[in-house]
């Protein structure tokens, strides 16, 4: 740095002292302020940048509804705010030290010690449901006050600075068109025998995740949208006959998902924001009544000095004014279905955030969103719901208390995640907030993982990120914050979380000096401490899927081929690579069949003579992974030309997959090419050959589609597909030898043995 420039930052910060000084004295002396915002104390804070302490925590007390009178605090908010901020850059370098080794957050505790090279199945269960939990010292926040000065700390390091930032495929090359048929109508008919019954397809065995259709076998649930008229509705129908019963009305434009438990079923969807907005207006606590502890400011004398001589600093004068108001809420509806023709609500809990996901294990609901904080301008006179997260039932909500919430190491953006534990059965609620963020979460048996993708407080480049991990204990139905941790890199999706005797396995993509992309795999203790890792895999790809079976990983990168690692976890502290194969194309999503055989969903492509990649198709692959340290691909299928898509390759909820069927079903719109160059599927003319669901046989050697239900109402007999989105097949679940595909106009019935139809549900 030259001397000029040197000088110049000289008197930047002194012009900002300056101003920030002024504005201290003078509002000192037409204020009452707590102790920790005294001028002289932040005069002080300003001088020594010593942390502020922390004040005691107030809880609110909801009280009776009326609008809030507004009192600005203009100065008062302004020099406290940007004072915090100030000094909150030195803490926030602290914290920056603290998350570069979170594993020492806790370091009080040891982990529970569990033999993981003698853990598979039953005995994996077992350690997992004995698991000890550790006793670790809980960052919760002691006040409010405390979690302003993380929010402001926040606010200074990452953004008041600028960042640089209808074809098959016979398995040996045969082409074979798909065509759309014609179904004839078919009178109701009796569902056909046998025992299975759909669940939806989740990522952890006991732990279900939510989806917009459930079933117990004798009544099918489904969320369904109305486009033409914006209706949203919950439809209750029978299988065997498929008669509609009841109906649940929702707002409308509602988007929402459901789960099943006994006589129980919950609605988890969006609050529409002028409710929302109407919940949060009996609260009339402001930010100045939640950091003021009632003590008399004593600095009446202090030297003011004259407003034309103060210089403001620029990154302060241009900041962005205050955007309009907007409440995002989400809630969770129970209803009792003991009488199906007549559902009744028992209760909804209101929690503050945009919905992120959600599971349900053992009759508790788990419920995650994340709350966003608007940071463009601080005053005394907001209202308190627009900084702490606002939970409760019915209509009765309030702020979290100041002890529910957690600071965790690793600070980085002005968002809050928000986690309940309802029990769906007494509507007890315990509530959690983490201050942060959940992009993914997954959840075993016994504890819940949120995951944040975050930048690098220390850096400008965009690729510097990490990916920040939260740790629940959810036995007994409730929440028990345990730890915070980190590694390198960014997830793919849930599916890149894994917990086995213990410990959690994650698999990130990151960028090495070179900023080229590298894989790897990390395995973490109770505490999220480092266990041990394999790294700098595949430089140059970045991860599609990831499946963890036992104490084996299975993990797919891609740039021009899909290399399929093996990576053996029987020694958590010394994972290796076994093996691994390279083939054309990838894919989006693994689905272990057996010990011995894994399910591939993804993508084929092609590779052109001047290097470029064109994805030309679905494809379904069978690896045979008998052989750790030579995985082989036994089987592949392709569907389709470029431009054929399912719903299946980002969401895993879209597959069905029947076991003792050995089935697997999943929408498509399957897209056929003529007249293509070799080297770029794009190039002809496309026609879409089909479009609806499509259930296909795993052989022992292969696949066979046996199954090829189109979208009702739908032509393709010009080679364009006029979308409708009321008929467009979203879902295909199983009871016995039925399968019913499920659209928002209709459910249609077939016998899984000629796939004749035998009933229809039209709304």
């Amino acid at each position: 740095m030259s001397d000029h420039e040197q000088d110049r930052m000289t008197e930047d910060m002194q012009d900002e002292q300056q101003w920030l000084r002024t504005l201290l004295l003078r509002d000192s002396e037409r204020f009452q302020l707590p102790d920790s915002l005294k001028s002289e104390n932040l005069l002080h804070k300003l001088e020594t940048l010593e942390a502020p302490a922390d004040e005691d925590t107030k809880v609110l007390e909801i009280k009776p509804k009326k609008r809030s009178k507004t009192i600005y605090f203009r100065y008062l908010s302004y020099a406290a705010c940007l004072a915090i901020v100030v000094f909150g850059w030195f803490n926030a370098r602290q914290s920056n030290t603290m998350s570069a080794a979170p594993q020492d957050f806790a370091s009080k505790a040891a982990p529970a010690e569990i033999d993981d090279a003698t853990m598979s199945g039953p005995a994996m269960m077992a350690a997992e449901s004995s698991m000890v939990e550790p006793e670790v010292e809980q960052p919760v926040a002691e006040s409010y006050s405390q979690v302003y000065d993380a929010l402001t700390t926040i606010w200074d390091n990452s953004y008041a600075g600028s960042y640089d930032y209808g074809i098959a495929n016979d398995g040996n090359g045969e082409r074979i068109m798909l065509e759309t048929p014609v179904a004839d109508a078919a009178p109701k008919a009796d569902i056909g025998g046998g025992n299975g019954v759909y669940q939806t397809n989740v990522q952890v065995e006991g732990v279900d995740e939510s989806d917009i259709v459930k079933t117990d076998g004798t009544y099918i649930y489904q969320y369904r949208f109305d486009p033409t008229t914006g209706g949203a509705q919950i439809a209750i129908s029978t299988a065997n006959g498929l008669k509609l019963l009841s109906t649940i009305l929702l707002p409308e434009y509602a988007d929402a998902e459901l789960y099943l438990s006994g006589d129980r079923l919950v609605v988890v969807q969006s609050v529409p924001a002028k409710e929302a907005e109407t919940l949060v207006d009996p609260i009339e606590e402001t930010l100045s009544s939640y950091l003021d502890d009632s003590a008399a400011a004593d600095n009446q004398n202090a030297a003011t000095r004259d407003s034309e001589n103060v210089v403001v600093p620029d990154y302060y004068r241009d900041r962005p004014v205050r955007r309009a108001r907007y409440v995002a809420m989400t809630e969770a509806l129970t209803f009792d279905i003991s009488n199906h023709k007549m559902p009744k609500e028992i209760s909804h809990y209101h929690q503050d955030g945009s919905y992120v996901s959600s599971r349900l294990s053992n009759d508790t609901l788990y419920l995650v969103t994340n709350k966003t904080v608007n940071g463009d301008i601080w005053t005394a006179s907001d209202p308190i719901y627009e900084y702490l997260p606002i939970v409760g039932k019915d209509e009765k909500v309030g702020v979290l208390p100041a002890g529910d919430i957690v600071i965790p190491p690793y600070l980085e953006n002005l968002n809050y995640a928000v986690v309940t534990a309802l029990n769906i059965s007494t509507q007890d609620a315990d509530t959690k907030a983490v201050l942060g963020m959940a992009d993914q979460i997954m959840m075993s048996q016994n504890n819940l993982y949120l995951t944040a993708n975050v930048m690098a407080a220390d850096s400008r480049n965009w690729r510097d990120r990490f990916t920040g991990i939260t740790r629940f204990s959810v036995t007994n139905g409730g929440l028990k914050y345990l730890a915070s941790g980190k590694v390198a890199g960014y997830i793919d999706n849930q599916f890149s979380l894994d917990e086995y005797g213990g410990n959690l396995r994650i698999a990130t993509t990151s960028y090495n000096d070179d900023d080229e992309t590298v894989n790897n795999l990390y395995v973490l203790d109770g505490l999220l401490r480092p266990v041990g890792s394999v790294e700098d895999l595949a430089e140059g790809e970045r991860i599609y899927s990831v499946r963890y079976v036992g104490e084996t990983a299975y993990v797919v990168t891609f740039r021009e081929t899909d290399p399929l690692f093996v990576i053996d976890l029987k020694d958590p502290a010394k994972p290796v690579v076994k093996g691994q194969l390279k083939l054309p194309g990838f894919s989006e999503y693994l689905h272990p069949i057996d010990q011995n055989t894994l399910l591939g969903l993804g993508v084929n492509t092609v590779v052109t003579q001047h290097g470029g990649v064109f994805q030309d198709g679905l494809k379904l692959s069978l690896f045979d992974v008998s052989d750790p340290t030579n995985p082989k691909e036994k089987a592949s299928f392709l569907l389709g030309n470029a431009g054929s898509t399912t719903e299946a390759l980002q969401n895993h909820k879209a597959i069905m997959y029947y076991p003792e069927q050995r089935l697997i079903g999943f929408p498509a719109t399957i897209y056929t090419v003529q007249g293509a160059s070799a080297n770029n599927p794009w190039s002809g003319s496309q026609q879409v050959s089909f479009a609806g669901y499509l259930v296909v046989r795993i052989e022992a050697d292969g696949f066979e589609i046996i199954g090829t239900l189109p979208n009702e109402d739908s032509s393709s007999s010009t080679g364009f597909m006029r979308y409708n989105s009321s008929n467009t097949i979203s879902r295909g679940i199983y009871i016995g030898k039925t399968l019913y595909t499920i659209s928002p106009a209709r459910i249609m019935a077939y016998s899984l043995d000629n796939f004749e139809r035998i009933g229809e549900l039209k709304y």
